[in-house]
């Protein structure tokens, strides 16, 4: 599963389809690095640019930080340097299929858990139904809890698996993501979620709304909500005169997040251990020595 990246609204200027990383899908501006690896934890750098269809970029660049332990528990940390007022996206729920995995077929209904760090939790199915209205949005009493009460999301992958994907940030006070529709084709329900197939190992596809052949032969995803343009207040954020990724010196602005991912079979009680200790990580105090930049940084620091 992917927990999505940086992705930006279409900038001004003209694109051509989406702009974000996975368009470059002939890694002109994508580097991994394992900067990290031993028994403790496992460090990945993925730094890129958002390009659209035609490799066009603006500027923009991200960094985003992966770090696994043994556990199965780990965080993800976003570094994102943009033109200021340019709007991103840094989250979704992206389910991973090979070639010919039909959704209905291997994706279990109850796909997404949204557990409150208070204990409360609502067990989400899909296809997510329409309200009287003929949408599809989360209860209001449910957005109004979370301003005091995060949420913590797990998600199951596979109707055979027992581990699922976690997600959490203590900083997302606002219950917005937008929750994806099913597909239908000729009167018949095919997917559950939005479903695609225009990621970097099928090439020369564009973004589609509808499930097609290419199902028989490429990798797929399936999306399953969203948060858009919301975003959890960042752990710094800064406007600053620097060179672009094009070379410029402008005013740009320099934000970082960080998110507890997992991918475990933990119970309630344990992701919600977890969730508390990263929301207040325990302090660290030298003695007999002296702090050296960088400094640890919060996200890292687990009780």
């Amino acid at each position: 599963m992917s927990y999505e990246w940086a992705e930006t609204s279409p900038p001004s200027g003209g694109f051509v389809d989406s702009v974000e990383p996975l368009m470059d899908k002939e890694l002109r501006y994508g580097r991994v690095e394992i900067i990290e690896s031993t028994a403790a934890r496992v460090h990945v750098r993925w730094t890129y640019q958002s390009c659209d269809f035609l490799y066009k970029v603006w500027g923009d660049e991200a960094t985003e930080d992966f770090y696994f332990y043994p556990d199965g528990f780990g965080t993800r940390v976003l570094s994102l340097k943009r033109g200021p007022g340019i709007e991103y996206e840094l989250s979704e729920f992206i389910i991973l299929a090979p070639q010919a995995d039909f959704p209905f077929s291997f994706l279990p209904s109850n796909i997404v858990d949204m557990l409150f760090v208070d204990g409360t939790k609502r067990e989400i199915s899909f296809p997510y139904p329409e309200d009287d209205k003929g949408k599809r949005e989360w209860p209001a009493e449910m957005a109004e809890k979370v301003q005091g009460a995060p949420i913590i999301y797990r998600v199951r992958l596979h109707k055979d698996e027992t581990a699922a994907a976690i997600y959490f940030n203590p900083l997302d006070t606002r219950l917005r993501p937008v929750i994806y529709a099913p597909f239908f084709d000729r009167g018949d329900m095919v997917t559950p979620v939005y479903w695609g197939s225009h990621w970097p190992l099928a090439r020369g596809k564009s973004t589609g709304w509808t499930i097609d052949d290419r199902i028989h032969y490429s990798p797929s995803h399936n999306s399953v909500i969203t948060w858009a343009h919301s975003r959890p207040a960042s752990l710094s954020r800064a406007n600053i005169v620097t060179l672009d990724t094009l070379g410029h010196s402008r005013l740009m602005t320099l934000e970082r997040w960080a998110w507890l991912i997992a991918m475990t079979d933990a119970s309630d009680a344990e992701l919600l251990e977890w969730a508390r200790s990263f929301s207040k990580p325990p302090s660290v105090e030298i003695k007999g020595g002296w702090i050296l930049p960088p400094t640890f940084p919060s996200a890292e620091r687990f009780a």
